[in-house]
């Protein structure tokens, strides 16, 4: 994914020497005790604007070229197993970051939790996989035992122009629909819609 944490040491690291110019300017070191407290105070500088940038700031920078999930989606999930062939409902939460991307996905006999996820760009769109653990609930454990498996989802490039380009943040992803394969071999299609927050 090109937002990986080597694609920003650059900018940081420029932050960081811009930040220790101030203290220098501000308070003119004269021992070795005044710069510790210089790189001390700039270190914790920094690690604030980072810590916030990559949680929550990132989504409203236009430049940010990756797409923004919403909270919430809800859709189908249509599986074949073994001979089984049939269609669930499910709701599905995320979390995202500027390098993480938390999904938790339920039905009504199961839930699971994404263990990796990555965001690639193949063919001039954005794909989504993600491995996760499924645990189903107790009555349903014998037929659905807790297993592994793998979702690719398809996320159409929404089309920005001039006029909507700084409005990123606010056209998160509508609709994702790709396929998934488990350790026990089962596979299906997913269908996601997004939820409008009110």
């Amino acid at each position: 994914m090109k937002n990986s944490l080597f694609f920003y040491i650059k900018p940081f690291l420029i932050v960081a020497a811009i930040i220790m110019v101030i203290c220098y300017l501000v308070d003119k070191p004269n021992s070795l005790t005044d710069w510790l407290e210089h790189i001390g105070t700039t270190t914790f500088v920094m690690s604030v604007i980072s810590g916030v940038y990559i949680k929550w700031l990132w989504y409203y920078n236009p430049w940010e070229n990756i797409p923004r999930f919403a909270k919430k989606y809800k859709g189908k999930i249509h599986y074949i197993y073994k001979e089984s062939v049939g269609e669930k409902e499910t709701d599905v939460f995320i979390n995202q970051t500027l390098f993480s991307i938390r999904i938790k996905l339920k039905t009504n006999e199961i839930k699971s939790d994404a263990i990796t996820s990555e965001l690639i760009e193949e063919n001039n769109s954005w794909v989504l996989y993600y491995t996760y653990i499924k645990e189903p609930k107790a009555e349903y454990a014998t037929e659905n035992p807790i297993q592994r498996g793998t979702a690719r989802l398809e996320i159409k490039k929404p089309e920005y122009n001039l006029k909507t380009f700084f409005s990123k943040h606010k056209k998160t992803i509508d609709y994702l629909d790709g396929t998934y394969w488990t350790s026990v071999g089962s596979t299906g299609d997913m269908e996601l819609f997004k939820v409008n927050e009110s």
